[in-house]
């Protein structure tokens, strides 16, 4: 367990006694066992037979199902999210809603994904230009794969974000979602397909 889980556990049982002289010789787990229940976040490293034990109890990012949650636990539970897809690792994120509209849906029907700010998402119920606007992000140490076709053999998530990325967390990263959220692709590679690359302007 963590140490915060034993200083609240002793914490707790002082404010319910009159003062430490009464609480001296009793036992929390005979006295308080209520107190000595630990919850998914005081773990340092959950076992199986604990994840067991707080089923029914706290859901799988230790929010209780029972009770209405407050800020520290709905904080607890961001991280955990966070957590969770680190481990995944970003492969197994869902495909973005661009692929999905190209690769599932026919050309006529694609309209359905414009809803007014989609400004670099070629279809729309006025018509369709077909030309689709390709993003490449000056972040890695290399250009990448020259030609289109090769890169395209990428599955959606680029091995390039773990070996040749130089900041993933820079200003230009941090444009990406507003990229896609606006219709245009994103590629890892600066290949013939590309038709806009973001990068910083150098200044004086």
């Amino acid at each position: 367990h963590k140490w915060t889980f034993v200083f609240s556990m002793v914490t707790l049982a002082l404010k319910q006694c009159d003062d430490e002289v009464t609480l001296f010789g009793k036992s929390i787990r005979e006295h308080f066992p209520e107190l000595a229940v630990a919850r998914r976040s005081d773990y340092l490293a959950i076992s199986d037979t604990a994840k067991q034990s707080l089923k029914g109890i706290e859901d799988d990012f230790g929010l209780r199902v029972d009770v209405e949650s407050n800020l520290i636990d709905f904080e607890r539970a961001l991280e955990g999210v966070a957590k969770q897809i680190k481990s995944k690792g970003r492969a197994n994120d869902p495909p973005p809603w661009l692929i999905r509209a190209t690769k599932d849906f026919s050309k006529c029907d694609r309209w359905m994904f414009e809803l007014g700010h989609q400004k670099m998402f070629p279809y729309s119920k006025a018509g369709s230009t077909g030309d689709h606007v390709i993003f490449y992000i000056d972040v890695f140490e290399t250009f990448g794969e020259e030609e289109e076709a090769d890169a395209t053999k990428e599955k959606t998530h680029s091995l390039r974000w773990e070996l040749d990325v130089m900041d993933d967390l820079s200003d230009i990263a941090s444009v990406l979602p507003l990229v896609r959220a606006m219709g245009a692709f994103v590629s890892c590679h600066l290949h013939a397909g590309v038709t806009h690359v973001l990068c910083e302007l150098k200044t004086r």
